[in-house]
């Protein structure tokens, strides 16, 4: 899904067999939504450069819904590995050729990663546990 128009950068993405989503038929409606991301294989998402510099430890309510459906998750490193587990279904990369290398070893034991994905959101990203323990480090 983007709102990159039509363009160089867009053609060169195109050209290695990329597709992009306009937003509206997918954002319209929250069942919309989860339809759309509950039918993909996982999401990977670079962040922008100050989250990265900074790090900020930013983490995508997005990323959050994906884990929570079962999808594993390959996100760009902000810091957030200090309070999330890394490794299995949450998976951090820094550089464009580790995030490659990242997504290949997703691929190839997906249905691991994707258990791995809904036991973090379960453990670390529920309501009833992720409260009680950001209380606890206060």
């Amino acid at each position: 899904m983007t709102d990159l128009g039509v363009g160089e950068e867009r053609s060169r993405f195109e050209a290695e067999g990329w597709e992009f989503l306009g937003p509206e038929p997918v954002c319209s409606d929250w069942r919309e939504y989860r339809s759309f991301l509950a039918a993909s294989r996982g999401e990977f998402s670079p962040v922008k450069s100050g989250y990265v510099t900074a790090r900020t430890g930013w983490f995508s309510d997005r990323s959050a819904l994906y884990l929570a459906l079962g999808r594993p998750v390959l996100l760009q490193e902000t810091g957030w590995s200090v309070w999330l587990p890394e490794g299995k279904g949450l998976v951090a990369f820094r550089t464009p050729e580790e995030a490659v290398a990242k997504a290949r070893e997703i691929e190839s034991d997906h249905g691991r990663h994707a258990r791995a994905a809904e036991e973090v959101a379960r453990e670390h990203l529920a309501a009833e546990k992720s409260i009680v323990n950001a209380l606890k480090r206060l």
